[in-house]
């Protein structure tokens, strides 16, 4: 899917902009019934991108903030150390690393950014006089949820997102050794835009597979 960023895109700025509300971190809905408990472990960053900051912070910050904003889900927090005491790759060692997920937990989310590349493309416009190259950004990101309540882990949710963007030229020029994650101008930009339209959209796949699973 191809997506065009216009200047107009600043209005749909959603994630990371501004002040996070406050979330009351409970184990129960309002009407009594019991959250899934969640291990969301730290998003593993293979695509080995050269933007001056860790994607594995901002992607595992941005997931995280929109379970806490949806508040369906109780996450334990406590997991975020797993992947920094382990040298164990979920996706590859599965057993092995579920043996070192909380008791507690009933699903475990496993998060991985395989790609992400920026590709120069050339431009032919009467209106860039100063030859400025649009781009193509890919990024894939494989997901797996298991379900650990019982003795043998189940996966119910194991996919691959792709999403591809084209970054015009007029707005291909944004340094971001400035204008980096963090920033409030960051969030308003081509590549802030993007990472938080593919954020919501793993983190909703995500929680609604959970849900479902809880209901069963």
């Amino acid at each position: 899917m191809k997506k065009i960023f216009f200047l107009l895109a600043i209005s749909v700025c959603t994630v990371g902009c501004g002040p996070q509300q406050s979330v009351e971190l409970s184990t129960y809905h309002a009407d009594g019934r019991a959250k899934p408990k969640v291990a969301f472990i730290p998003v593993i960053d293979s695509s080995d991108s050269t933007l001056p900051w860790s994607l594995s912070e901002e992607f595992t910050d941005g997931i995280e903030k929109r379970f806490l904003r949806h508040s369906n889900l109780f996450l334990l927090n406590e997991q975020k150390a797993i992947t920094a005491k382990k040298n164990l790759n979920p996706f590859i060692d599965t057993d092995s690393f579920v043996k070192e997920i909380d008791h507690s937990a009933e699903f475990v989310v496993f998060v991985e950014l395989s790609e992400h590349r920026m590709t120069a493309k050339a431009t032919e416009s009467l209106f860039n006089v100063k030859n400025n190259p649009s781009y193509q950004l890919n990024m894939s990101v494989k997901v797996k949820v298991l379900d650990v309540r019982h003795d043998q882990p189940r996966t119910i949710l194991q996919e691959l997102f792709t999403e591809n963007y084209t970054i015009p030229w007029q707005l291909s020029s944004v340094d971001y050794e400035k204008t980096s994650w963090g920033k409030t101008a960051y969030f308003i930009s081509p590549i802030g835009l993007a990472h938080a339209g593919l954020i919501r959209k793993i983190s909703s796949q995500i929680e609604d597979y959970i849900l479902l699973a809880k209901t069963r």
